[in-house]
C-alpha cells in the first residue's frame, strides 16, 4: 500500500527579476488580458468631456481600438 503524500511551500518571487513578456504570457494563460495603453487616462478624458457636454464618441472609439485593438 503506498502513501501519499501533500505538501504545500510558499516562495516569494522578486518579479522584477522576471521578464515581462513571461508575466504576461502567464497573465494571458490565466486568462487575463494585459493592455499597453493608459486607458485609465482615456476614461478621464471620456468623463471630463461628458461632464462639459462635449461629444464623447471619438474618445469612445479610441478606447475600444486601444483596448481591444478594434476600429470603429
Amino acid at each position: 500500500m503506498k502513501t501519499l503524500y501533500h505538501i504545500e511551500s510558499e516562495v516569494e518571487i522578486d518579479l522584477g527579476l522576471l521578464d515581462d513578456s513571461d508575466l504576461f504570457e502567464e497573465l494571458e494563460e490565466r486568462g487575463l488580458f494585459v493592455l499597453e495603453t493608459d486607458v485609465k487616462a482615456i476614461i478621464e478624458d471620456i468623463y471630463n468631456a461628458k461632464a462639459n457636454g462635449q461629444d464623447t464618441e471619438t474618445l469612445i472609439a479610441k478606447l475600444i481600438d486601444e483596448s481591444l485593438g478594434r476600429i470603429l
